[in-house]
């Protein structure tokens, strides 16, 4: 039992198989081109004053046992404001399609997502 919680606890410090350079980040300043995380409810704030809100995450994916035509797909929502925005405008991106977009003079790439987190890249659209 001692060796098995050990080698648990080596897995969870090493990572256990995560992305490398992803910082989860609660309420903070980030710089563009950085790999960060965002749970549901969690804002960050850019270098310039863009400030990124994970809203929610949409699911339609299918459902064991059920048959379906598309497999579906995550789809985050990223609120953003601030920054060199005009006005406020809402991110939809998607793990299936639309895994980037241009909001204003950013450019916003998915990397990942779960059910409650999203992976992205944010950088100065040029």
């Amino acid at each position: 039992m001692r060796q098995m919680l050990a080698a648990i606890s080596v897995i969870l410090l090493v990572g256990g198989g995560c992305a490398p350079n992803v910082t989860p980040l609660p309420d903070s300043s980030v710089s563009f081109g950085s790999t960060i995380m965002l749970s549901v409810g969690r804002s960050l704030t850019f270098e310039d004053g863009l400030k990124a809100t994970l809203t929610q995450i949409d699911d339609s994916r299918c459902k064991p046992g059920v048959a379906c035509i598309w497999q579906g797909e995550l789809s985050p929502n990223i609120e953003l404001s601030g920054g060199a925005m005009e006005t406020d405008a809402t991110a939809v991106l998607g793990t299936e399609r639309g895994t980037s977009t241009v909001a204003g003079p950013y450019a916003i790439s998915l990397v990942g997502a779960t059910e409650t987190t999203a992976t992205l890249v944010v950088t100065v659209a040029e």
